[in-house]
């Protein structure tokens, strides 16, 4: 959480986002590119109004949760990509195999 003060300042007062409308085209992307840092994007997307509750907080790295230990993509509004190595290992996992030439 050594962070906690530039993520405060940074989607509070820089980014341009709506917890609201998390899709909105114009908005700013923040990409977490140190996956293992997720604790503290999950906690800005609560408390910037995105749907990420107090409950989906608290089962942060559990099986099926929206919370996983690094960022992916499609699990909860406001996580633009999947980002860490777990996350990129399970991205590669779930692609289809590469058509053979």
């Amino acid at each position: 959480m050594g962070m906690a003060a530039m993520a405060h300042a940074l989607w509070g007062y820089v980014l341009r986002h709506s917890g609201k409308h998390p899709q909105w085209f114009n908005r700013d992307r923040f990409v977490l590119s140190n996956g293992h840092a997720c604790a503290l994007l999950y906690s800005m997307l609560h408390l910037t109004g995105y749907d990420m509750s107090l409950e989906d907080l608290r089962q942060f790295r559990q099986l099926h949760s929206k919370t996983p230990g690094h960022p992916e993509a499609h699990y909860a509004a406001g996580i633009e990509t999947t980002t860490g190595e777990d996350g990129f290992l399970r991205r590669r996992r779930s692609r289809p195999p590469a058509a053979q030439v």
